[in-house]
């Protein structure tokens, strides 16, 4: 008995996992997450870097702006038609995530090029005192979690 349980308690755990599909450890649950790849080798969501800086920093107050450092994961949902939903973040700044107003900016605002396919992109935002440094992660089962593409983007 003991055994159907714990193996009945394990499929639970799998499934749900596999489903989430969340990479960071802040979770939102309103994105539609059926069918996505995660990126690769390449980047198949495209993007200008610094239209996305700006977007990002449209949704910071000045205070904010002004004050913000170290790095900020996030996971976005791109669907085939360019529309954003932020998925996870890990929120290693030294401003609070609420603060931050990321989920309906990116939501709302956040257009990329159109996709073929729908897919979660992986970026790490590095906030230094007079620029943006970006990584775009892809994940295979030879290389893992690895850069494939950077940036760097002078402050306003």
């Amino acid at each position: 008995m003991i055994k159907k349980t714990f193996l009945l308690f394990s499929i639970v755990i799998l499934q749900s996992s596999c489903l989430t599909q969340n990479i960071y450890p802040e979770k939102f649950s309103d994105c539609n997450t059926d069918h996505f790849a995660l990126e690769s080798d390449s980047c198949t969501a495209k993007i200008d870097m610094k239209y996305l800086a700006k977007t990002i920093l449209s949704s910071f107050d000045d205070k904010t702006k002004s004050k913000i450092k170290d790095v900020l994961s996030l996971q976005i949902v791109v669907d085939t038609d360019g529309r954003s939903c932020l998925l996870s973040l890990e929120n290693k700044t030294n401003i609070k995530t609420a603060k931050l107003n990321l989920k309906k900016n990116i939501d709302e605002n956040l257009i990329w090029n159109n996709s073929s396919n729908k897919v979660s992109a992986l970026i790490i935002l590095k906030f230094n005192s007079n620029s943006i440094q970006f990584k775009r992660i892809g994940i295979n089962g030879k290389k893992g979690f690895h850069v494939i593409e950077e940036d760097e983007i002078l402050r306003e």
